[in-house]
Order: C-alpha cells, then structure tokens, then sequence
C-alpha cells in the first residue's frame, strides 16, 4: 500500500475503506469487487494493476468486452491516462501498454470475438483484471488463468482480479463461481468483496439515485443501487417465491394456509424431463478441437406429481452440464437407475430415431414420451409452468429448516447446488434465441406434462414401492401413448 505510484497521484488517496480491503488481498488468487453502481470497481482494479510496477519483469493486463468499452471517456484506459501522464511512465498507444522505470507493464485488452482469448496464448502476467465480469463468458475468464504465472525467483503474488454489478449475459455462471449472496461454504482462493453506493464517500449517493438511477426500470434500479442479484432477465419465473417441500421420508410436508398438510410419495409419480445438446464439437482457430458443445449444455429435472387433480410437482433434482453427445444417454440410464421414473419425456423436436434406439440399449430407460412442442416460440412453450409456478404448484425443497431427514452436508450442499441452478436460469428466462434455457426448457415441458395429465381412477394397492418410496401408477399407461 506504500507503491509511490499510488501514494502520489490525487486520485489514489481517496481509495475507501472496501477498496482498501480489496487491495490487501493477496493470499487470495481469485477476488471480484462490487455489487452496486457507484463502489469505485474501476479505480480498484487500476490500483491493484499498479500495486507491483516497482519489481522488475511485473505485467498487468486489464480486460474489457470491446476496444470501445476500454476507450470511452472515464473508462480504464481513460483512468489510467490520467494516473500516469506526467509521470516516467510511457504510453505505447499501438500495444496499449504502459511501461515503467523498472521495465513493468500494464497492458489493456478486450475479448469481444469468440476467439480472442488466444491472442494471449503466449503471453504472461501476475496480475489480470476483467472490467464488468458479467459481459465476458466464462470460458474467456478461466481461459485466461492459463496466462497467470511468473519466473521462479519473482515474489510478486498472482492475481485474478474482476469487478461487476449484477445483471448482463454473464449474471449467472459468475453469480455461480462467487456466490455473491454467500449462500455456500467459501471456496479457498476465491472471495467476493461488496461494495455499494454507500461505501464510497467521494460520490453524491443521493444526487446519483435522484438523477440518475431513477431512470433505470426497479429491477436494474435494485441491481444497480443496492447490487442485487437476486432477480434479473425476463421476469416470467419467480422460483425464489414458490413454496418449499420437507422431506419428511415417506412423505413431503407443506404448507397448506395456517396447516401442515402431508403429501405420501407413494401417491406420486416420479418423472424425468430432458432437453440434450444436439451440437457438434468445433473447432478454434488455433486448430484444437475445444472439449464443449457448441452452445447448448444437457439439462435432466427429475420431480414427482401428484396424482389428482392439482398435479403439484416437488422438484428433487436438476443437471445442466456439458456432456459429449455420446455420453447422453449412458448419463440418462444412470439417472434412472437412481431415481426410477415411470415417464421419461422430452419435446419431440429433441429426440431423433437414433436416440430412441439407443434409449432401448438400457433397462432403466422407460420408453420416452415425446411432447410435441406446439410452437417454435419458447415462451408459449412455457407458458404452462409458468402459470403452474405462479399458482404455486411447483416445490422446491426446503434447505432452512430443522425439520424432516437429516440429511448429510455432502447432500445438503449438492441439493443448494442444483437448486440455485435452476432457480437462476428460470429467473433469466426470457424466451429469446441464444440464452441459457437449457433448464428451463425441461421444466416447461413439466409444466404442459402437468396440464396433461388426468389422474387414474384405479389403483393397485399391491404394487411395489421402490426407492424413496415411489410407486408408479398402471393408471398412467394411456397418458403414455
């Protein structure tokens, strides 16, 4: 904190105590700062570049999506002109790099085409800073820890360093990787440190939120003002405020008004919905076949619904993973070895011929249902969970209370897991071409499941129950074809 390059400039001094926080940080390799507008992230990130320039051989390098975002006036390269003009520090303006008396640099980089990480393939840095986190996509982000190394004898610590508020096409894989709402057990190497309006006392708060953020719409507002990340993309779906099941063993406990009511799973029928990756590997332009799916990941959600006439559905588990598309099906043999369904089902412009063979490969596979789509448009598709969430037909467990099967914290830490997996895309979802809906796709296809469904009148009281206690109806085999 003693760097003279930061001790002398006008700007530096007036660092606030959560930017000081930040800047002390280096035992921790992995630190994003922010939350709300107005937290000082990009001072922060200039001042954590600038910490080692003194030792020889130091490079810093901060990141923006586009050249633009990095040339505007007040942005990083902007800020950084005004830290270091008059100083012996020289501007190289074709490599956008700053170069200091002890030969250490501060270079400026953008990541705006799907390749532009491997223009760093060979380069090395101790410090790398991505402004706005959530415009950037995640492979670009962990790519880039691969240029983060150093010479054997050098002491200066190796950062990664971001800021961000909420919200954007990234908001939910860094949400997932900071847990900014500190809802899972701190991960070693890797800290979120929040800022808000509040915090920094150079900025005129309530002239900002008068002026300015009052001409946000309230959830940009929230994001913005009180860095919320809770709520963002299309508002269709509020997962956070459907009701919460018990697990009670053989039954799920809720609320029903001022009373407990007990659903036995015995009456349920457990199902699997599926929405798989139909890309293809591709290749970079470095040669290399990249190890993903072009775009889309598999998404398997596995609920059980209630047989009558409110159809409610107790969601127990979801996966939303890149998985080789040879691997598919063996993942969803696996899946119903462990949780046993009587209806597999998937939107019928997801299944190919090939699947349905390979599907009959495995036992364990019931024959798929396929779901005709209807329309090509993803919010109609989903209107029939929507509404069922809205009504509050649809259950998440229930991680705070201290009642119900203790279960491990392996198990209580996998079921949060998935659980804010599925809650953060469905409350993105907004229907449009392009985004993560990978999840949501399987719960609309729950939903209209749910709608078509007709509870049997029949029921064969001497059927088996299998595992955790779900008994498949015969009543359900017309609803099958």
């Amino acid at each position: 904190m003693r760097n003279p390059w930061m001790l002398r400039n006008p700007i530096f001094p007036k660092r606030n105590q959560k930017q000081v926080d930040f800047l002390m940080l280096d035992d921790v390799t992995e630190v994003m700062y922010g939350g709300a507008a107005g937290g000082g992230k990009s001072e922060a990130l200039l001042m954590g570049a600038l910490q080692y320039v003194e030792v020889p051989g130091y490079a810093a390098i901060l990141f923006r999506k586009t050249y633009q975002d990095l040339s505007l006036p007040g942005a990083l390269m902007d800020r950084a002109g005004e830290v270091l003009s008059g100083t012996s520090a020289r501007w190289n303006g074709t490599n956008h790099t700053w170069t200091f008396p002890s030969g250490a640099t501060l270079s400026f980089g953008y990541l705006d085409k799907e390749n532009d990480r491997f223009r760093y393939q060979g380069s090395e840095f101790q410090y790398i800073g991505f402004d706005e986190l959530t415009q950037f996509k995640e492979r670009d982000y962990t790519y880039l820890f691969s240029r983060l190394r150093k010479k054997i004898d050098n002491q200066v610590p190796l950062r990664v360093r971001s800021g961000t508020n909420p919200g954007g096409a990234g908001h939910l894989w860094v949400k997932k990787r900071f847990d900014p709402q500190g809802r899972r057990p701190p991960i070693p190497g890797r800290m979120f440190v929040g800022a808000k309006l509040k915090d920094n006392p150079h900025i005129d708060a309530e002239d900002y939120k008068k002026t300015s953020l009052s001409q946000l719409d309230s959830q940009t507002r929230k994001q913005y003002e009180e860095g919320d990340w809770t709520d963002f993309g299309g508002n269709f779906y509020y997962p956070d405020l459907w009701p919460r099941y018990i697990d009670a063993g053989d039954a799920y406990r809720i609320r029903d008004g001022d009373r407990w009511r007990h659903i036995r799973k015995v009456d349920c029928c457990r199902i699997i919905t599926l929405d798989w990756a139909m890309g293809k590997p591709k290749k970079g332009s470095t040669g290399e076949i990249e190890q993903e799916l072009g775009g889309d990941c598999t998404a398997f959600t596995v609920a059980d619904m209630t047989d009558d006439d409110d159809g409610l559905l107790f969601y127990l588990y979801c996966i939303n993973e890149r998985i080789p598309l040879g691997s598919n099906v063996p993942r969803l043999a696996e899946l119903c070895r462990r949780y046993r369904p009587f209806i597999v089902a998937a939107d019928d412009d997801n299944l190919t011929e090939a699947m349905f063979l390979d599907c009959r490969r495995f036992r364990e596979i019931p024959t798929i249902k396929p779901m005709r789509i209807g329309s090509r448009n993803k919010l109609t598709r989903s209107q029939a969970a929507i509404v069922r969430g809205d009504r509050g037909k649809m259950f998440l467990p229930d991680l705070d209370t201290e009642y119900g099967i203790i279960h491990s914290a392996e198990h209580r830490n996998r079921t949060q897991s998935w659980v804010e997996t599925l809650c953060d895309q469905l409350a993105a979802f907004t229907g449009a071409d392009g985004e993560p809906d990978d999840v949501a796709d399987t719960v609309a296809i729950m939903g209209r499941l749910a709608d078509e469904f007709r509870p049997g009148e029949n029921r064969d009281s001497d059927e088996s129950v299998g595992e955790e206690g779900y008994r498949p109806y015969d009543t359900l085999n017309n609803f099958m074809h």
